[in-house]
């Protein structure tokens, strides 16, 4: 049987990144930042054999504000700015009340990366600043922290 792996699952929107114009979310990777404490925290854990997870709602792409395209290259900036640390990022784009499985508080992102990274959920965190993020947490059986506490805001 194949190993399984533990998580660290990032919301990434007030807990990870900020933006440099005060926007709640970047649509250009030059209007974002990687907020302070982050980087050498998210290594921690990964040199402790932790998957690291990204789970973001954004959305914005279904609202029109911005494109596939732009998320996808805000995603890879970001983690050129962490040094590479992602093992996986899952957005999702429908609009906020749209009710998609994959938009959170639902676990969808979170159950795809169970299967397409073979993790342990009861041994994993998601580390997260809304209370969208504590419920997915919740609905996959994922203990939650606050971003303030877990990376010393």
């Amino acid at each position: 049987m194949a190993e399984k792996y533990k998580a660290l699952f990032l919301d990434l929107d007030g807990t990870v990144r900020t933006t440099k114009n005060g926007k709640p979310c970047p649509n250009r990777p030059e209007e974002q930042e990687v907020m302070k404490n982050r980087h050498d925290k998210i290594h921690e854990y990964k040199s402790k054999g932790y998957k690291i997870v990204a789970v973001t709602n954004q959305g914005g792409i279904g609202l029109g504000y911005m494109t596939d395209k732009q998320c996808r290259d805000c995603l890879r900036d970001l983690d050129k700015k962490l040094d590479g640390a992602f093992d996986k990022m899952y957005y999702a784009p429908a609009p906020p009340k749209a009710g998609h499985p994959l938009t959170k508080p639902n676990p969808g992102m979170i159950h795809r990366a169970q299967q397409e990274l073979n993790l342990d959920l009861s041994n994993s965190i998601l580390i997260g600043d809304r209370e969208s993020d504590k419920g997915a947490a919740n609905n996959a059986g994922v203990k939650f922290e606050w971003a303030k506490d877990f990376f010393g805001d």
